[in-house]
């Protein structure tokens, strides 16, 4: 199936159950869209321009959409229908401290018996941040010597994201070095040469 839109994507859409969303590189807006005709629906203006997202988190028991922005801003949007009035303000928003240079992703753990959600967001200001999905406060912040880009990936407890110069190995629960990463200048351990896990 396919439909024509009025906006121009500047990335991938996320969904909920009744509900298109995507960024318009026409008036850098996150817009919902019908999905069954394309037709727009409501639509959010950030303070700063959207360069990653929309995602869907899971339900938390309520599912977000998020965005990042230029701004240093990460953004979560309650998920009204595409024919319902725009949210008026956000569920939650985070400043970090540069631009969110790579795209968001969300990471599921299972802590005692509770399903937990973060989202993890590269940043320019070379830092890989883990948000509480519900709420937007920062579980952690692992840093390095360079800005982070790419999007980040959960996988067997650990977050796998990439700075300029190396992948980095993180460990979901703590935030710490999972993997010990090389020397400063130094050779790259064949895991650090990796793109992307």
């Amino acid at each position: 199936m396919s439909t024509r839109v009025s906006q121009v994507p500047t990335g991938p859409a996320a969904s909920s159950d009744s509900t298109v969303y995507l960024n318009s590189l026409i008036d850098d807006r996150v817009h919902a869209l019908n999905p069954a005709t394309g037709m727009s629906g409501w639509a959010f203006r950030t303070e700063g321009t959207i360069t990653a997202g929309p995602i869907t988190t899971p339900r938390l028991p309520r599912r977000l959409v998020v965005v990042g922005t230029d701004a240093g801003e990460v953004v979560a949007l309650p998920p009204r229908a595409w024919n319902e009035s725009r949210p008026t303000d956000a569920a939650w928003d985070r400043s970090v401290f540069g631009d969110v240079s790579g795209p968001i992703s969300v990471a599921n753990a299972i802590v005692g018996e509770k399903l937990q959600v973060s989202v993890l967001v590269p940043c320019e200001d070379h830092g890989l941040y883990c948000l509480n999905a519900a709420t937007g406060e920062p579980r952690w912040v692992y840093r390095t010597g360079h800005p982070f880009r790419g999007a980040a990936r959960a996988l067997g407890g650990r977050v796998f994201g990439r700075n300029e110069r190396r992948l980095c190995a993180v460990d979901l629960a703590t935030g710490d070095e999972a993997w010990a990463a090389s020397a400063e200048g130094g050779a790259p351990k064949p895991f650090e040469a990796a793109l992307a896990a």
